[in-house]
């Protein structure tokens, strides 16, 4: 995108939010959708569904990534391709960044985050090419330590034991490190065969873990040992996974549709049979971002698309309960909600 389409998008935006009134930009249920076109961090209102605000990311030429949120109500971060990670504040009306330390500058272009269970770090990995995998401490705002792979780092998962989960798609692998208490990375050597792998996942429990690949299936395995444990295949490129707060079911989107399984989290079978499938807009492929995501009472799925909308469905039923919005010329890609 020009700098003059660029302009035109922001203003577009700034029309589009004077409509929203000022008290609803702070929001019962924060959420964020990541615009890749516009460079811009989308905030809803997972109860009510409606669009609050939104924050662009400044000298953003790049696009946009993937994002966490601590709390409940915050803060997020967000990856930008640049090599930086963003602070985003919702505790302030309008929510905007955060004036403690942005940007935040890591060893990695930044695209797929992950925190560790005291969200005291966060995990940083990008798929383009090598380099290293980044370690941010959440108390300085600053990068603890980086450790070098020696192959790209293309997702990253924080396990509740500390083991910190990556893939390389080049190197077809999923290897298991070590995060410290320092925030310092080690390398156990295990390391599980997984042609082309797009995202991972720890599973509640840290016993069992989830990969999703390119060759279309989702395969789980043991934490520690990394051993394969369970297999389904997909219609398409695997690409996300979400759980249900309960962790006994899993919700696994492929490039066009979205299937949800049960699963033992502890012994790592996912089901035989699909509970529910839904039908949904094709998806890129981007690596280890999360491109679906759960609100905190399980109920509702939230999907955004490469096409600028946000569809949010039924968890039980799999139906179509409302689609978001959003201004023109937006695509979406990382999205993020508290925990359950």
């Amino acid at each position: 995108m020009t700098d003059k389409a660029r302009n035109f998008v922001h203003a577009a935006l700034m029309v589009f939010f004077l409509l929203v009134p000022r008290g609803a930009l702070q929001g019962a249920t924060p959420g964020v959708v990541m615009d890749n076109r516009t460079g811009t961090a989308f905030l809803f209102d997972a109860e009510t569904d409606t669009i609050t605000g939104s924050i662009p990311l400044p000298a953003n030429l790049n696009g946009s990534g993937d994002c966490v949120m601590l709390g409940d109500r915050g803060p997020a971060f967000v990856t930008d391709f640049g090599f930086r990670l963003w602070g985003l504040d919702f505790e302030v009306s309008p929510p905007r960044l955060d004036t403690i330390s942005n940007p935040i500058r890591i060893s990695n272009p930044g695209e797929d985050i992950a925190v560790n269970q005291n969200a005291k770090y966060l995990v940083v990995c990008d798929g383009n090419g090598a380099a290293p995998v980044s370690v941010v401490d959440l108390a300085t705002r600053r990068e603890a330590s980086s450790f070098p792979l020696g192959a790209d780092c293309n997702s990253v998962d924080v396990c509740a034991d500390g083991s910190v989960l990556v893939t390389s798609y080049t190197q077809d692998f999923v290897r298991r490190l070590m995060l410290d208490a320092t925030g310092h990375l080690t390398d156990t050597g295990e390391r599980l065969t997984v042609t082309r792998p797009m995202n991972v996942y720890c599973a509640p429990g840290a016993a069992t873990g989830l990969v999703v690949n390119q060759g279309s299936a989702v395969r789980s395995f043991s934490v520690p040992g990394l051993t394969e444990l369970s297999a389904h295949s997909l219609d398409t490129i695997g690409l996300t996974v979400v759980f249900s707060p309960d962790a006994h079911r899993i919700f696994v989107r492929d490039g066009a549709s979205v299937n949800a399984f049960t699963y033992d989290a502890a012994g790592g079978q996912i089901g035989a049979d699909p509970l529910l499938h839904i039908d949904t807009d094709s998806a890129i492929g981007y690596f280890g971002m999360e491109q679906m995501a759960i609100d905190p009472s399980g109920a509702k799925l939230y999907v955004p698309s490469y096409l600028g909308n946000l569809k949010v469905y039924s968890t039980s039923s799999g139906a179509l309960l409302k689609e978001i919005s959003f201004p023109e010329n937006t695509a979406h890609n990382g999205i993020c909600l508290p925990k359950g």
